[in-house]
């Protein structure tokens, strides 16, 4: 069997290789993801282990499927690069990481949070070059703040409880609510009301239909004056264009992004010594009061284990010529 493992990185390759050594499966690392242009590095293979940036829309998968893949198997939550009902109709079978360490990403958000509302990005710029000025470094606090939290599964409902803890006034939106939640008396509230009142808002949101640019041109003006934006699901529940627009104009107070709508171009790779060619992402990096990470709020020892423990496990089910409730098709 012919094993790809694409978009691989040197720090999650630890957890998988004493697998593959042991069953004495061929498998080629790739550092490159999966796209229209790459595509050909990906024939031949049965089974590939894909990335939350290797795009497998329905042209992708039926050249793949043309050329032998079975299986896809990727080492992440989300699901959106990947055309589902084409893979369904081309039968190749698709397996996901459901959950891995939702506390990584919590802590994460909570993270940016802090990190934004008391601007320790720029303190840390500036004690690097032995400036210990205050000014321009008041921050606010979380205590009393309307924190909203958009999706509450797993991840958003360990978000909403650590701003609870901070004393935060935590309201949540989700099509489905979460009893633990709802329990600690915290209300769901409906989009609108949400958008007038949030202080705060932290998106755990799925991507699809009804999510993408949930923010947007005409709606984020309607967002509380001042409010801070902070965002670890997934980079096209926010137009990049709209939140430029209200930050040029002071409507927005901060925002940190642990993703990007079109970061598949981007992130995960060096362009330190290159003019980034988006205009949209240079000018978000460019506001003082922006943070901007890459995709980096899974990545702890913990998580990196729990994918790779159940890739594995979703890749033994295929092997057996059976599935578990971590396939998609």
């Amino acid at each position: 069997m012919e094993i790809l493992f694409s978009s691989s990185r040197e720090y999650e390759l630890e957890n998988f290789k004493s697998f593959f050594e042991q069953k004495s499966l061929k498998v080629r690392f790739q550092k490159e993801s999966i796209n229209s242009n790459t595509l050909a590095t990906a024939f031949a293979y049965e089974v590939i282990f894909a990335f939350v940036n290797d795009c497998f829309d329905r042209a992708n998968l039926e050249t793949l499927a043309k050329h032998g893949l079975k299986a896809i198997f990727l080492r992440c939550a989300g699901f959106n690069n990947v055309d589902l009902e084409a893979a369904k109709e081309l039968g190749i079978q698709v397996a996901r990481v459901p959950s891995y360490s939702p506390e990584a990403i919590a802590e994460y958000t909570l993270a940016l949070c802090l990190n934004l509302n008391r601007k320790i990005h720029k303190s840390y710029q500036r004690t690097r070059e032995f400036d210990f000025r205050l000014d321009h470094l008041v921050g606010s606090n979380i205590n009393n703040k309307v924190v909203a939290v958009l999706g509450t599964g797993k991840i958003g409902g360990l978000v909403a409880k650590y701003f609870s803890a901070l004393g935060a006034k935590v309201i949540a939106y989700d099509k489905v609510v979460n009893p633990e939640l709802e329990a600690m008396g915290i209300p769901y509230v409906e989009k609108e009301d949400l958008i007038a009142s949030a202080d705060i808002l932290s998106f755990h949101l799925p991507l699809n239909e009804e999510t993408h640019y949930f923010i947007n041109q005409k709606n984020v003006f309607l967002l509380k004056p001042g409010a801070k934006i902070i965002n670890t699901g997934r980079g096209a529940l926010l137009e990049t264009k709209a939140l430029i627009e209200a930050l040029k104009k002071a409507h927005l107070s901060g925002i940190a992004l642990d993703v990007y709508e079109e970061e598949e171009n981007f992130f995960f790779e060096d362009h330190s010594f290159e003019n980034l060619q988006d205009d949209k992402l240079a000018r978000l990096i460019s506001f003082p009061n922006v943070i901007v990470s890459s995709h980096q709020a899974y990545l702890s020892e913990e998580a990196l284990k729990a994918i790779a423990d159940t890739s594995i496990d979703n890749f033994r089910y295929f092997l057996g010529g059976e599935k578990n409730h971590n396939f998609l098709v």
